[in-house]
């Protein structure tokens, strides 16, 4: 018997064995994320996806008191 801390996408494989996953209200763990680029000109696939995540995260940013800030 015991606990982890484990990201959101762990819940589907933890399901699978049985696992109850409970979300973590307080304290709120937050991470930052970071974009590689090659050096060297990305393939339009790689732009697209490059921007598709900043609209997305810029969409999905918390507020510095945690609360989901509203999309515009």
């Amino acid at each position: 018997l015991g606990i982890t801390l484990s990201p959101m996408y762990v819940g589907v494989a933890a399901r699978g064995m049985g696992l109850a996953m409970k979300r973590v209200e307080e304290p709120e763990i937050v991470r930052q994320l970071s974009l590689y680029l090659p050096r060297r000109s990305p393939t339009p696939a790689v732009s697209a996806f490059a921007e598709f995540l900043k609209d997305y995260l810029t969409r999905h940013q918390l507020t510095k008191s945690g609360q989901r800030r509203r999309s515009a």
